[in-house]
C-alpha cells in the first residue's frame, strides 16, 4: 500500500529535482529562481524553533535523542547561496519515541526498510544516493535501505513538507538521517549519549616518538590521561580483529585516536612482525561497524638481535589533526630526517599514500 503511493509521489519529485540538477549546466538562473522561491519558507521554518507545541511534548533535556549536523551538500554546480546554507545549518533535529522533531515541530513516524532500487525509483537517484553514502560514510545501501515514513497528514505540513521526499519518507541508515531541500542534502548523525562521550581518545596531533620519550616506561596519571589505552570489550574486539586480519601476535597497547567524529574508528598500535620477530611494527587502522576498512604500516623499530646482513630503517611517525601521517627516519631515538613517505586518512576511512 505504502510502496505504490510512495513510488508514484516520490518519482514526481525526483524528476523535478533531477531537472534542476541537469539544468544547472545550462542556465543557473532557472535554478536560482526555484531556490529563491523556497528561501522565504525556510526562514519561517527556522524561526519555528521558538514554537512550543502541547504540554505533553518533552523538552530537549527530557529524553529526546539529539542529532548533530554533519554537512550540507549541494548537488548541482550552481553558485551556492550563503543565506540558504546558513539557515539549513541551523536546523535542529530530535527524535523521541515515535515522534521526530524539526525545530520543535513534531510528527509521528514509523521505521521500515525497502529494496533500494524500488525505494528510489529512478536509476540516477539510486546511483547518487548509494554513491554519496558509501563514499562519505561507508554506508552500503545498494541492495536495501532503511527509512522513516510520516503519516500522510504530517507529510503535508511544514517543516516536513520542505525536507522530506514526496510520500513523507527519508533515508535513516546507521544513525545517519538525510533531509533534502531543493538541490541540497542535509546530513545529520545521531549524537553520542553522554556516557559514550566519555570514551577515552588520544587527542591529535600524535607524535609517536614524543609518546615514547614521555610515557612508554611510565605509569602515572598524567600519561594515562594524555595517552589513554583502550580496555575491556573494546580491547577484546579490536585485538580479535587484528589477529584475524593483520597479525596473529598480540599487539602492544592500543590507542583509540580522536579522528574528529568521522564515521569510523582510528586505532594505532605496535605489534611484533610475524615473519621477522626482531622487528616491532607500528600500525594504524580504520574500523567501521566492526570491520577492518584500511591498514597501514607507519613505523618500524628493532627489538632484539638483528642479523649482520640485515639492513633496515628505524621509522617513526606524526599524525596531525588533519589526519596526515608523516614518516621520519630515526637515529639514536631522535628524528634524523623526514622521509619521502606520507599518508592521508580519507573521510571514508581509507588510508592512502600521498604521491609526491
Amino acid at each position: 500500500m505504502f510502496m505504490i503511493r510512495h513510488i508514484k509521489l516520490q518519482q514526481s519529485k525526483f524528476l523535478v529535482y533531477f531537472f534542476i540538477f541537469l539544468s544547472s549546466f545550462k542556465t543557473d538562473a532557472k535554478v536560482d529562481i526555484k531556490i529563491e522561491k523556497k528561501s522565504n519558507s525556510i526562514t519561517s521554518i527556522v524561526d519555528s524553533s521558538t514554537i512550543t507545541e502541547s504540554k505533553n511534548i518533552p523538552n530537549s533535556e527530557n529524553g529526546k535523542t539529539k542529532f548533530e549536523l554533519v554537512e550540507v551538500k549541494q548537488i548541482s554546480k550552481n553558485k551556492s547561496q550563503d543565506s540558504i546554507i546558513s539557515r539549513l545549518k541551523s536546523i535542529k533535529v530530535e527524535i523521541d519515541g515515535n515522534k521526530i522533531f524539526i525545530n520543535n515541530v513534531s510528527a509521528k513516524y514509523v521505521s521500515d526498510k525497502s529494496e533500494s532500487k524500488q525505494f528510489f525509483g529512478r536509476n540516477y537517484v539510486y546511483n547518487y544516493y548509494t554513491d554519496y553514502l558509501y563514499k562519505n560514510y561507508n554506508i552500503d545501501i545498494k541492495k536495501e535501505v532503511n527509512y522513516i515514513e510520516l503519516s500522510y497528514e504530517d507529510a503535508q505540513k511544514y517543516p516536513f513538507k520542505d525536507f522530506f521526499l514526496e510520500g513523507g519518507v527519508t533515508v535513516f541508515a546507521n544513525d545517519y538521517l538525510l533531509l533534502q531541500y531543493s538541490d541540497y542534502i542535509i546530513t545529520f548523525k545521531k549524537a553520542l549519549k553522554k556516557s559514550s562521550e566519555k570514551k577515552s581518545l588520544v587527542v591529535l596531533p600524535f607524535d609517536y616518538q614524543e609518546y615514547l620519550d614521555e610515557c612508554y616506561l611510565e605509569d602515572n596519571a598524567k600519561c594515562n590521561e594524555k595517552y589513554p589505552k583502550i580496555i575491556g570489550n573494546e580491547l577484546k574486539s579490536v585485538t580479535s580483529l587484528i589477529n584475524k586480519k593483520i597479525n596473529k601476535n598480540k599487539p602492544d597497547v592500543i590507542y583509540h585516536l580522536d579522528n574528529g567524529g568521522l564515521p569510523f574508528e582510528t586505532y594505532v598500535f605496535q605489534i611484533r612482525d610475524e615473519n621477522t620477530d626482531y622487528l616491532l611494527n607500528s600500525m594504524i587502522i580504520s574500523v567501521g561497524k566492526g570491520q577492518l576498512i584500511s591498514e597501514q604500516l607507519i613505523g618500524v623499530q628493532a627489538d632484539g638481535d638483528i642479523p649482520e646482513n640485515v639492513n633496515y630503517i628505524n621509522k617513526s611517525f606524526i599524525l596531525s589533526k588533519d589526519l596526515l601521517i608523516t614518516i621520519f627516519e630515526m637515529r639514536f631515538s631522535k628524528k634524523y630526517k623526514k622521509l619521502n613517505e606520507s599518508y592521508k586518512i580519507n573521510s571514508d576511512g581509507k588510508i592512502m599514500k600521498i604521491k609526491k
